[in-house]
C-alpha cells in the first residue's frame, strides 16, 4: 500500500511539472526531460 501512495505522489509531482511550462517557459526543457524519462521508464518496466 505504501508503494502505491508513493507512486501516486510521484505522478502528482510529474503532472504538476508537465503543466507548469504552459505558464513558465524556462521550465519547458526540464519538463520535457522529466516526461521523457518517465515514459521511458514505463516502457522499460512494461516490456519485462
Amino acid at each position: 500500500m505504501s508503494l502505491l501512495c508513493h507512486r501516486a505522489v510521484l505522478f502528482g509531482i510529474i503532472g504538476a511539472l508537465l503543466v507548469t511550462p504552459a505558464f513558465n517557459d524556462p521550465l519547458r526543457a526540464v519538463a520535457l526531460a522529466t516526461g521523457l524519462a518517465n515514459t521511458l521508464g514505463f516502457v522499460l518496466v512494461a516490456s519485462r
